[in-house]
């Protein structure tokens, strides 16, 4: 690392999960238009100031990873190499879920952003079975997309210093949870810092509820719940490629033997722990988790994430 460089998140990677959301209420701030915005100026924020980006989006021509991917080359060239330093690591890992594919080989676009570094991009999968003879569309199939969407969330918390999550919806029948739910609980358990905000609304918003213990509507409960055709593929093949209990179906109050309540678990959570971790203080964290304000919540992020590298406690 260069001791010189003063950017503000050099060797600091950050998972981000900035999605549309599918409830009504945050119908002004759900536009595909308006979070693939704020996803990529927060994104070019983190780039800019020396951080690296581990994302779980899909590689697609002019879609947003490649404007990043992009962006990332750019800023890369502008700062020019560094003396005596070894090749930088990629500035953007993206981890993808089969059966989604990496970019094809005539993809000259991407097939320049990786061979310069600027990007990497890794696969996650289903231990133990042979997934080029499963048909995608089959039972199975939504099995491994099931499976292999929580192995790429795990990838992604392991490789992340820190997530950010705002906004998210969940009208994904082929997902054990929604991304911003699923990938804030992989980052509470393994006490990495969860940067997480209601500024935006949708699921990020029940979640920051569930953690404050205020009450919720039916229709917020719901999105804690594991989509049917998700739960009967687990069902079937769980006794054959078992899996964690906790990584199983999630049942509200436990209806069903085998579910896992990740409200419950939401409720039961520590948030002077949960501030500590993110080294905030708890009415700054309370703040971040309950603020309206989109600028306020990246304010309270850049202030963890520099107290973090700075070691500071607050």
């Amino acid at each position: 690392m260069n001791l010189t460089d003063s950017r503000k998140f050099v060797g600091t990677s950050f998972g981000i999960t900035i999605s549309a959301s599918d409830l009504p209420e945050d119908a002004s701030l759900s536009s595909d238009d308006y979070v693939n915005r704020l996803t990529f100026q927060e994104a070019t924020h983190i780039l800019r100031e020396g951080g690296r980006l581990i994302l779980g989006h899909r590689w697609k021509l002019g879609g947003i990873m490649h404007h990043l991917a992009s962006k990332a080359r750019d800023l890369r060239m502008w700062r020019g190499p560094a003396p005596d330093e070894p090749r930088e690591p990629a500035s953007i890992t993206n981890v993808i879920a089969w059966p989604d594919r990496p970019p094809s080989d005539s993809d000259g676009d991407a097939k320049r952003l990786l061979e310069l570094g600027v990007m990497e991009i890794q696969s996650a999968g289903v231990e133990g079975i042979d997934l080029n003879s499963v048909d995608p569309d089959s039972e199975l199939g939504v099995f491994c997309r099931t499976r292999a969407l929580t192995a790429m969330r795990k990838k992604i918390t392991e490789l992340a210093d820190v997530r950010i999550c705002l906004g998210g919806g969940s009208n994904k029948p082929q997902r054990r949870l929604s991304g911003v739910l699923e990938e804030a609980i992989l980052t509470i358990q393994t006490e990495k810092p969860l940067y997480i905000s209601s500024a935006i609304g949708g699921v990020s918003r029940v979640i920051c509820d569930a953690i404050l213990r205020r009450r919720l509507l039916e229709s917020d409960q719901s999105h804690f719940v594991t989509p049917a055709p998700a739960r009967a593929a687990m069902a079937k093949y769980m006794a054959e490629f078992p899996f964690p209990l906790e990584e199983g179906p999630c049942i509200i109050n436990c209806v069903e033997a085998d579910g896992w309540n990740a409200l419950e678990y939401l409720r039961s959570l520590d948030l002077k722990r949960l501030a500590e971790i993110a080294h905030l203080s708890p009415d700054e964290y309370i703040n971040l988790l309950t603020t309206a304000d989109i600028n306020r919540a990246m304010t309270m992020v850049t202030l963890g994430v520099t107290s973090l590298r700075a070691g500071v406690r607050r």
